[in-house]
């Protein structure tokens, strides 16, 4: 439970019980993070900011999950002389710039609001893909759809799984879960999508259409991505003392061991199928919206 000193001064997302710290600036009025609301719980209010979460994590990880049909694409046809090791660095680096990056978009929605930090996040997806539509180098892409994705998506990720559960006590567990499976979705009709998009108009138009939509989509959303508790600025930017704590090591070293598996077979699954297995590209993409849906 959130303590009930919590000032309406604060500025970020409560997400459990960790700690920030202040820093000493003070943020333009109409960024400064809002005050806390007097929208009630569980109401349609609550059922509309699931639903502004479930879009943008949908388009956040979902384009992420999509990543493999990239890599068939790179690998088999953009960058053949390139090894499939060199080409997943593509998406390897934005799904760690998006992870890593959240630490600081959690820092930024203690100190402004999280609706226009969703935004920014949305314009940075949008542009980051338009950018990497005109790149012809596995570095270009890297640095675009790699590298500049991550820091754009990890705005509404952040955002997308911490503010749910502020918004229910009756129905919490379903409303995250609704929430959260937005990335499932995303990831599975952005394959097929993906797909269909480099088959029909190429690659580099692929990746704008994409770029485009996600920007709009998340945009449209984010005036609903609002956080419903601000807490007050504590002490502590990272709170070492859960270092010691031997519970926690054993389930960060859980986290890291089955996220450092989880992509894997979605990035590799398309090429894998036509490289190794001799399936067609199609079934390849196939396996991967079917992992999607099922995840």
């Amino acid at each position: 439970m959130a303590p009930d000193n919590w000032g309406a001064d604060g500025a970020r997302a409560y997400v459990g019980k960790a700690e920030w710290a202040a820093v000493e600036f003070v943020a333009p009025a109409d960024l400064r993070a809002e005050t806390a609301t007097d929208k009630p719980c569980d109401g349609p209010y609550a059922w509309a900011v699931i639903f502004a979460c479930f879009v943008s994590l949908m388009l956040s990880i979902g384009i992420n999950d999509a990543y493999g049909v990239y890599q068939q694409h790179y690998q088999l046809t953009e960058f053949p002389d390139a090894t499939a090791t060199i080409i997943s660095w593509v998406g390897t680096v934005q799904f760690l710039v998006m992870c890593v990056g959240g630490v600081l978009s959690g820092f930024l929605c203690e100190r402004f609001d999280t609706r226009v930090l969703n935004a920014v996040g949305a314009v940075v997806m949008g542009a980051a893909f338009v950018a990497g539509s005109f790149c012809r180098s596995i570095g270009g892409l890297m640095a675009t759809q790699g590298l500049l994705y991550g820091v754009g998506a990890s705005f509404p990720f952040i955002a997308g799984t911490s503010i749910p559960t502020q918004w229910f006590t009756k129905r919490r567990g379903l409303a995250t879960g609704i929430a959260l499976s937005g990335s499932g979705v995303g990831g599975m009709w952005m394959t097929s999508a993906t797909t269909a998009m480099i088959s029909s108009v190429g690659r580099p138009w692929a990746m704008r259409i994409t770029g485009i939509v996600a920007m709009l989509a998340v945009l449209a959303v984010s005036p609903w991505m609002r956080v419903r508790i601000v807490p007050s600025r504590s002490e502590h930017t990272i709170d070492w003392s859960m270092v010691r704590n031997p519970r926690f090591l054993v389930l960060l070293g859980a986290v890291v061991f089955a996220v450092a598996a989880y992509f894997g077979p979605f990035y590799q699954m398309p090429s894998y199928s036509v490289v190794v297995l001799h399936k067609s590209e199609t079934w390849g993409s196939n396996m991967d919206t079917l992992m999607n849906g099922l995840s």
